[in-house]
């Protein structure tokens, strides 16, 4: 089910979301009573909401619970998700309810995946579809804005666009656009302390989608990271990593010890790193070899007993109904800061060493349903602000845009 910001048009009645809910619910009436079914949320990060059951009553509840986001979609992400949990033994089908607001060769989907669009002829929609800020010249506090309007109406409109800096209106003009049209406006300005920049259209009358007639922007907020994750492949952290602007990802299977300093954060997703002495590092189910640690075989459904609500990487993460079927057989690193303790030992842990900042996660992901868990994208966004809090500020980059 997509639940992407154009899910929000008023176009259909109440809103597209709505209308996408009801066709979803009257195909699943026609289908046999035995027919599985799962239900993907298609989101910036595509959600398993509920896995594959004959249990129709809790997926339409979860179903009609579901509620559109201020995000764009990632429509290749969740079809490979759907389409990977499709069961091997029989004939599955990935049905996508759809407004179809996206660019996807159509042809080149495979025959298990079926688009289920809807009927958007008559829709009114001017949006803001680029706002870019950059330097003029070496001075930080002088900028160049661009502001792109487009129409994607089948009619001409004309609205007003408005541009603020903090409180102050330092821009407005009246304009029309005719259909498919696209104009840009150009604007320099000096900003001589952090605030935030703004960009409103309004359209005459109102359109069909509000969300996309207003954009943000951090003038002076332009420091990235850059993030290595070392994995044989995990869409879960790739999605999560990539929803930040901040974050350069790059993505490996192995890594030689020359690299390491080129990164400001690396991700061993399973893959054992090789001996590390500096850096900021994240283990997910395997340790550093030059970590020599008394290794027991692995440990299967351990209970969680206790965890530090009140940690910065634990912020706001509830881990109440997080399940991990098997964790590593892992004592406890010397002097390290146990976060997530079970029956089976310690689960979560950093440890600080000279140059080397270590969080260690004793399972693999995949062996957890943690990345389902609501809390998961907290916690990877508290992972980033406790390695380069200087980055993620959050008075400044947990900005609606």
């Amino acid at each position: 089910m997509d639940t992407t910001a154009s899910m929000q048009a008023t176009d259909l009645i109440s809103n597209r979301l709505a209308v996408a809910k009801k066709r979803a619910q009257e195909f699943i009436k026609e289908l046999p009573e035995s027919t599985e079914l799962a239900l993907v949320q298609a989101d910036k990060r595509p959600q398993l909401i509920a896995n594959f059951s004959d249990e129709r009553s809790y997926l339409l509840k979860r179903l009609n619970a579901l509620t559109s986001a201020d995000v764009r979609g990632n429509e290749t992400a969740v079809l490979e998700l759907a389409s990977s949990i499709l069961p091997t033994q029989t004939q599955g089908r990935v049905i996508f309810f759809t407004d179809g607001a996206f660019e996807l060769d159509l042809d080149s989907l495979p025959q298990t995946i079926e688009l289920i669009p809807l009927n958007k002829e008559n829709s009114r929609n001017l949006a803001i579809t680029s706002f870019e800020l950059r330097p003029r010249t070496e001075d930080s506090k002088k900028y160049e804005l661009l502001v792109k309007v487009t129409n994607f109406s089948w009619q001409k409109e004309r609205f007003s666009l408005r541009l603020w800096l903090g409180q102050n209106l330092i821009f407005q003009s009246e304009s029309a656009l005719s259909s498919q049209e696209e104009k840009e406006y150009i604007q320099n300005l000096e900003v001589k302390q952090k605030t935030i920049l703004k960009a409103e259209i309004y359209p005459y009358p109102q359109d069909d989608l509000a969300i996309d007639n207003t954009a943000y922007a951090l003038p002076g907020f332009s420091e990235r990271l850059d993030v290595l994750l070392v994995s044989r492949g995990n869409l879960f952290l790739k999605a999560a990593l990539e929803s930040y602007p901040q974050v350069n990802l790059y993505r490996k299977q192995t890594v030689v010890p020359e690299e390491l300093s080129r990164y400001d954060l690396i991700i061993f997703d399973s893959i054992v790193p090789p001996p590390l002495k500096r850096g900021n590092i994240v283990c997910l189910g395997v340790l550093p070899l030059n970590l020599s640690l008394e290794e027991q075989d692995p440990q299967p459904n351990p209970i969680l007993t206790e965890w530090q609500t009140d940690h910065p990487l634990l912020r706001f993460v509830n881990l109440k109904n997080m399940n991990v079927r098997q964790s590593l057989g892992i004592e406890t690193l010397p002097e390290a800061d146990i976060l997530l303790r079970s029956s089976a030992g310690p689960l979560i842990q950093v440890w600080q060493s000279g140059g080397l900042r270590l969080l260690f996660i004793g399972f693999d992901l995949y062996y957890s349903d943690f990345p389902l868990q609501i809390g998961f994208p907290t916690f990877i966004f508290n992972l980033l602000q406790w390695f380069h809090p200087q980055v993620f500020d959050p008075t400044y980059s947990q900005i609606q845009t």
